[in-house]
């Protein structure tokens, strides 16, 4: 099972006037976004590093288990992150990111520290990665919850392809309860919503969203990776570590 979700994380009248709801967000649509948006600094950035200490520390911990000397990470933002992880391994991560704004400002923000470059997920995952590149690792932080579970599928083949031996998917998912609570409210909102947008068609109140992906239950995700030939080799909250069979 999975269930559209949508996000009033930004300006409501920047996305109600800049995006669509038939797809996810679009670098187009986010870069117009990102745009209007305040430039972080390294502390504010290092905010996050604390809200995820514990989760972070469990990716460090494999990395050293399993002798990860390589990692792309899909899905940056602004790398903070995978700059932790670096410092605190040693090891190089490449990272990419469909947001200009974004990866301009990583440019000003980290320096040559660590780098961000351009990658859109709507397009093959060979255009950055290449066998002879030998990828240890990907990363996908919250990232691959664009897509339905047979493009999630078909995406993850890719990653097979590529030869790479580990995954660590940082996920959306929800209870099974929480799921199907979500799919009735979607079903009441999305036959009341227009008829409101109608009558008041410049009001914030009743503005959905911007559709930016799919959540699924625990169990959803899991067939999503056996059919995939992915072994779990662990979870912690909600991060899976992962190996092709």
């Amino acid at each position: 099972m999975e269930l559209k979700i949508y996000t009033k994380s930004h300006d409501i009248k920047s996305l109600r006037k800049e995006t669509h709801n038939d797809v996810p967000f679009t670098s187009i649509e986010k870069s117009r976004i990102s745009s209007k948006e305040s430039i972080p600094n390294i502390k504010e950035l290092y905010k996050r590093v604390l809200e995820c200490k514990e989760e972070l520390s469990q990716i460090i911990k494999f990395i050293e288990r399993n002798d990860i000397k390589k990692i792309v990470s899909i899905g940056s933002s602004y790398p903070i992150q995978e700059y932790y992880i670096s410092k605190k391994t040693g090891i190089e991560i490449l990272c990419f990111d469909f947001d200009k704004p974004v990866i301009e400002n990583t440019k000003l923000i980290f320096k040559n520290k660590i780098s961000l470059e351009y990658y859109d997920m709507n397009t093959p995952l060979n255009n950055i990665i290449e066998l002879e590149d030998k990828i240890d690792c990907i990363i996908f932080f919250h990232s691959l919850y664009i897509f339905k579970n047979e493009q999630y599928e078909k995406y993850l083949e890719q990653v097979k392809k590529m030869k790479i031996k580990y995954i660590i998917d940082h996920t959306a998912f929800i209870s099974t309860k929480s799921l199907l609570r979500g799919m009735i409210s979607h079903l009441v909102k999305s036959s009341i919503y227009p008829i409101l947008q109608k009558f008041f068609p410049k009001s914030d109140r009743f503005y959905m969203g911007k559709f930016h992906g799919f959540t699924r239950n625990k169990s959803s995700l899991e067939k999503i990776y056996s059919d995939s030939n992915l072994r779990i080799i662990k979870s912690f909250k909600k991060y899976f570590f992962l190996k092709y069979i």
